[in-house]
């Protein structure tokens, strides 16, 4: 008796395809929408850039000096306050976070009540590492611009100055490449 010999038909097995998401970039009001790997998307929008490369940046359309300066973008009127004559304007501002093992990022507005003149951040590098970095600038978590790119082994300074005024509230951030960190300053009457 002979048994019918059946083709083997090879079966391939498909790869899964990858989650994506999107980063939202708005520079100088050229709102763009970046589809990449979902946790790169999730790690760029936390604005928690410990980590993350130029490259990584790049990808999802970040890029050193992009944007018109802080002070050129287009941002709805401030909010109308009335403000009683009792009330103290709140003045120049900064502020740091520190980590033991990666020193400190600040953030520097220099400005009084809705109206800044000046925005400048900083980060240490304690361990004295070569590196290239660049800064991004975020208000009420919209990236506005980001500086250019610096290169060294010691600590790294960004500035942006310009008369800007903010609505009421604006929630000012910085961050920077390959460090972690998000110091902010609120802009409020």
């Amino acid at each position: 008796m002979t048994a019918a010999l059946g083709t083997l038909v090879p079966t391939v097995a498909k790869a899964a395809t990858p989650a994506m998401g999107t980063v939202t970039t708005d520079f100088g009001g050229h709102l763009q929408k970046h589809v990449v790997d979902a946790a790169l998307a999730a790690r760029i929008n936390s604005r928690n850039w410990e980590g993350l490369t130029v490259e990584q940046l790049a990808s999802a359309g970040i890029h050193p000096g992009m944007g018109n300066s802080a002070t050129k973008v287009q941002l709805p009127p401030p909010v109308a306050v009335a403000k009683p004559p009792s009330l103290v304007t709140p003045d120049t501002g900064s502020g740091c976070n520190f980590n033991t093992t990666a020193g400190s990022m600040c953030i520097y507005v220099t400005g009084t009540g809705l109206k800044t003149t000046e925005w400048d951040t900083s980060v240490s590098n304690p361990l004295g590492i070569d590196t290239c970095t660049y800064a991004g600038y975020w208000a009420n978590n919209t990236l506005l611009t980001t500086s250019n790119e610096v290169c060294g082994d010691g600590a790294f300074w960004a500035y942006d100055s310009g008369t800007v005024t903010w609505p009421n509230q604006t929630k000012l951030c910085n961050t920077w490449v390959n460090f972690g960190g998000e110091p902010c300053i609120t802009v409020h009457t």
